[in-house]
């Protein structure tokens, strides 16, 4: 059995998905780092500003 990209001269196919599927592992592994150093940014904010509340009560 060939694969699903045949082979001979179709066999360049097979590194070329290869190095696809890693380039939009890495796209989405850079995305969801970025998006949960923003959480973290906003969850640092919010309780900063509660931190304040709170001494500003007492």
């Amino acid at each position: 059995m060939m694969g699903w990209y045949g082979g001979g001269m179709m066999g360049f196919l097979g590194p070329i998905v290869m190095v696809l599927g890693l380039a939009a592992f890495y796209i989405v592994f850079l995305v969801a780092a970025w998006r949960l150093m923003r959480a973290h940014e906003s969850l640092a904010e919010t309780l900063k500003e509660v931190a304040q509340s709170l001494r500003s009560k007492t």
